[in-house]
């Protein structure tokens, strides 16, 4: 507690009680510049002393003398927080990439030019294997042998079960492709309908409308395993 007639000194690094009737020019030794945090290092702006210990750091002498200061400084206004905006949700966004181009767009007055789509022999022959193999794996009743109730139509997409003979009058409206599933988008070769939903993709429509195909013809030669 100061003594009766005394003051606090608040020059950064003082921290004394002093008589404003005896402050003289050299009573302080105090530190003019400000507290440094730095990589656990704590010193101050206006000198080079520097320390990893906190209470050392409160007990580095000043480095510069002058008069006490008994003004209290200025405590800095802390920030209104609005207690609405608790639960507000920030969202961020990363900055898309700069993506610089090379080739200088032509002009709309260029001339068009017509391109010939290059397909490859490997691409000719998986596409003729995919039409071997549809035309060699299913087949339409023929009106040989009986016909099971209950069994389901192997067109794609089409759900129609067999009933009785007047199911063989009922148009098969099926795909006739096959199904594709490439980055998330699922569809059917023969249309252009797509979606990324699998059960929208189940439950689509077929494009085209043929004969129920009640049985699947064996495709290969049978091996036997021992």
């Amino acid at each position: 507690m100061p003594s009766e007639g005394e003051v606090l000194c608040y020059n950064k690094g003082c921290g004394k009680t002093f008589d404003p009737n005896q402050n003289k020019d050299d009573s302080c030794t105090y530190h003019p510049g400000v507290p440094v945090f730095h990589d656990a290092y704590k010193g101050w702006s206006c000198c080079k002393k520097k320390c990893t210990d906190f209470t050392e750091f409160l007990n580095i002498k000043g480095c510069t003398t002058s008069f006490h200061n008994d003004e209290k400084p200025v405590e800095p206004q802390k920030p209104v927080v609005d207690k609405s905006k608790a639960d507000e949700v920030i969202e961020y966004r990363a900055p898309r990439p700069i993506i610089e181009v090379s080739d200088v767009r032509p002009s709309f007055d260029s001339p068009l030019t017509k391109i010939t789509p290059m397909i490859s022999d490997v691409l000719r022959q998986q596409v003729a294997a995919c039409n071997q193999d549809s035309a060699d794996v299913v087949k339409a009743y023929d009106g040989q042998g009986d016909i099971p109730i209950g069994t389901t139509c192997k067109n794609n997409s089409c759900k129609q079960t067999y009933e009785g003979p007047e199911t063989l009058g009922t148009p098969c409206v099926h795909h006739p492709g096959y199904p594709v599933f490439h980055e998330g988008m699922k569809f059917w070769t023969c249309c252009t309908k797509r979606t990324t939903d699998f059960n929208s993709f189940l439950e689509q429509v077929g494009c085209c409308t043929d004969e129920h195909v009640w049985f699947k013809a064996k495709n290969g030669s049978a091996v036997k395993c021992r």
